[in-house]
C-alpha cells in the first residue's frame, strides 16, 4: 500500500536535538513548556503523531500536555495525552494522536519524582505545578535552558484527526484513513432479500498496531522484523551541520560562528516495501545518498491501517 507523504510535518515544542549534558529540570509533579527562542506557539492547526521525550528519571505518568495562552502572563492546562511509563532512561519516543490548533503550545507534564534532560542554551520555558485539565498557572521565565523534549506535527487536510503523513492513506477523505480511499462502484440487483434471523456478531475491528523490531541499517540495506503483514514506509533525511539563529537551525555563516552549533534538517526522500509478519527488508536508493549522515526512519502499516510507532536510526556514508 503505496500513499503520498504529505508535505509540511514539522517539529515544534522544545529541541531534543539539542546536545545533552547531563542536566535536568527540578520541577516533578508539573507542566513545562518552551517558549523562547521565539515563536515557539504551534503554527498551523494539525495533529502531533508522535513526542520525544529526554527522560532523565524513568517513572510512570510522562504525558503530551497542550496549554492555551491566556493572556496576561497566565496559561491553562487544556488537555493530556495518556500517561507513559519509560522503562529506561535517555531520548524515549511516544507514538501519539492529539488535534492541535494554531497557537497552543505542545508541553510536557513530568510525574512526581520525574525529570527531564535539559541542555545550557539561550531560551527560556514556563512551568506550571498544574496535572488537571482546565487548571490555570502563572510562571516566571527560567531562562538559558533549552527542554529536550519535542513533537512532530502533521498536517490534516480533512479534518479527521488523523495526521496526513504516517496516519491517514486518505488525506482527502474524512471517513478513511486507509485505502481504497473511494468507495467501489454499485450496479443494480434484485431486492435485498428479508433479514436473516440474528446470529453471530461481526468481528471486532483491527485495533492491533503493528511493531518493527532488530532494525537494522546498513549500507543500502535495511533490515527489520514486522509483527504483522502490510506495508513499510521509510524515510530517508540528511542531517547537515548548523547554526542557531532564533529557533530556527539555519545553514552556517560567518556572521554566526559563534552561534550555538545544532543538526538542520536536508533534502528528504520515501519509499515504501510490501512486507509478510517476520524478518523483511527495504532498499535504499544509493544513488541519492552522498557523502554525510542521515536518518532514516520506518513506519509499518497493516491492512487495517494501524500505524506503528516510527523507529529512528542513523546512518553514514563515508565515501
Amino acid at each position: 500500500m503505496l500513499f503520498p507523504a504529505a508535505a509540511g510535518a514539522v517539529t515544534v515544542g522544545g529541541s531534543v536535538d539539542a546536545p545533552s549534558e547531563g542536566a535536568s529540570t527540578t520541577c516533578s509533579g508539573c507542566v513545562v513548556m518552551q517558549v523562547q527562542p521565539g515563536p515557539r506557539a504551534i503554527p498551523t492547526d494539525g495533529v502531533i503523531t508522535s513526542w520525544r521525550a529526554d527522560i532523565a528519571t524513568a517513572k510512570a505518568g510522562y504525558r503530551l500536555a497542550i496549554v492555551v495562552d491566556q493572556g496576561a502572563g497566565t496559561y491553562r492546562l487544556d488537555r493530556l495525552s495518556p500517561a507513559q511509563a519509560p522503562a529506561a532512561t535517555g531520548v524515549q519516543t511516544v507514538p501519539d494522536r492529539v488535534p492541535v490548533k494554531a497557537g497552543e503550545y505542545a508541553a510536557l507534564y513530568i510525574p512526581a519524582s520525574g525529570a527531564l534532560g535539559l541542555n545550557m542554551l539561550t531560551g527560556g520555558y514556563l512551568s506550571g505545578a498544574v496535572s488537571t485539565p482546565g487548571s490555570t498557572f502563572t510562571s516566571g521565565l527560567a531562562t538559558g535552558l533549552m527542554l529536550r523534549y519535542d513533537a512532530t506535527l502533521e498536517p490534516d487536510a480533512d479534518g479527521d484527526g488523523y495526521g496526513d503523513v504516517t496516519q491517514d492513506a486518505c488525506p482527502s477523505v474524512t471517513a478513511r484513513q486507509a485505502a481504497p480511499c473511494a468507495d467501489a462502484p454499485t450496479t443494480p440487483g434484485p431486492a435485498a432479500p428479508a433479514p436473516a434471523a440474528p446470529g453471530p456478531t461481526s468481528p471486532a475491528a483491527d485495533t492491533v498496531v503493528p511493531r518493527l523490531e532488530n532494525v537494522v541499517v546498513s549500507g543500502g540495506k535495511v533490515l527489520f522484523t514486522s509483527t504483522e503483514s502490510g506495508s513499510v514506509v521509510v524515510r530517508v533525511t540528511r542531517l547537515l551541520p548548523g547554526r542557531r539563529r532564533g529557533r530556527a537551525c539555519v545553514k552556517p555563516t560567518a556572521k554566526l560562528r559563534r552561534a550555538p552549533a545544532c543538526t538542520r534538517r536536508g533534502p528528504s526522500s520515501t519509499s515504501t516495501a510490501t512486507t509478510a509478519a517476520g524478518a523483511g527488508s527495504a532498499t535504499l536508493n544509493r544513488s541519492l545518498l552522498r557523502k554525510g549522515t542521515y536518518e532514516v526512519s520506518l513506519v509499518a502499516r497493516d491492512a487495517a491501517g494501524n500505524a506503528s510507532p516510527p523507529v529512528v536510526r542513523r546512518l553514514t556514508i563515508k565515501r
